[in-house]
């Protein structure tokens, strides 16, 4: 084992300088020299003699370790980092390429398409409603009145807007009521109606199937949408999640994952080994 590690070590030096400079490394070294410095210059704040040199001894036997596993991580890392994108091996053009091709066949295998809409109408008249004014006759003089010319007679209230015509009774009667009630009281054989507008709405389903240039414009959008989204998804996202899983997995542990994942390039360099 140790032999095998030995070798690998020697295999991860082939590799040109620039190639250790990853993103995730220089990550790793700035975020684990800002946690050296600052246990540094501010671990010892408020602390006594004693603990100052515990904690110096500690960072002094610490910070080698950590240094020594971070060097082996940046040499073993190139092995180690993983690329979650399944098209890797395949060009960002052609990927777009395929993945606008992919979208054109789909669009056109589902052909035209049928739509349903609700359409909302409205239409507004004038009706005659009963008027709805209230009226202060008293309930027994209503009814001494429905008694005297019949139970389709009563005294309403006119406020100006009623078409109504007055009742064809005894004028006396109707003086009476006006000079105790008011000018706007009469009688009326029957409710006094106004003309209200009366909005009425329709609610109506309508079926309409997708036209040939609605069909060709919809292919064309969706061929330059499935190139746009595969140049995201290649730009953005996989970079993204390749970062977040190279940092906080497998780099920390690459000088455990290297040494495994290379083994091809070890047998191949030195032949077979015994691991």
């Amino acid at each position: 084992m140790i032999d095998y590690y030995k070798k690998a070590w020697k295999v991860t030096g082939t590799l040109e300088k620039y190639q250790y400079f990853r993103l995730v490394s220089i990550a790793w070294v700035l975020l684990l020299a800002f946690a050296i410095l600052d246990s540094i210059f501010t671990g010892f704040a408020g602390m006594s003699l004693g603990g100052i040199i515990e904690n110096i001894i500690e960072l002094i036997i610490i910070v080698p370790i950590i240094c020594i596993l971070a060097y082996a991580d940046i040499r073993f890392f190139p092995w180690a980092k993983v690329n979650l994108n399944p098209h890797k091996n395949m060009s960002i053009i052609e990927d777009m390429k395929d993945g606008a091709r992919q979208e054109y066949e789909d669009t056109l295998n589902e052909g035209p398409r049928q739509y349903s809409t609700y359409d909302i109408s409205s239409e507004t008249k004038m009706e005659n409603v009963p008027e709805d004014v209230p009226t202060d006759v008293p309930y027994s003089v209503r009814q001494q009145l429905k008694a005297k010319y019949g139970s389709n007679y009563d005294i309403y209230r006119n406020n100006g807007n009623s078409n109504a015509t007055p009742a064809d009774v005894f004028d006396q009667t109707r003086g009476d009521i006006k000079r105790k009630y008011g000018d706007q009281y009469d009688v009326y054989a029957k409710r006094p109606t106004v003309q209200r507008p009366r909005t009425t709405y329709f609610l109506t389903k309508k079926y309409y199937q997708e036209s040939y240039l609605e069909f060709k414009l919809r292919l064309k959008t969706n061929q330059i949408a499935g190139a746009l989204e595969v140049l995201f998804v290649r730009m953005i996202m996989f970079p993204v999640f390749n970062f977040m899983f190279n940092f906080m997995i497998f780099w920390p542990l690459a000088f455990l994952i290297g040494p495994y994942k290379m083994r091809s390039d070890v047998k191949a360099t030195f032949g077979q080994v015994r691991k």
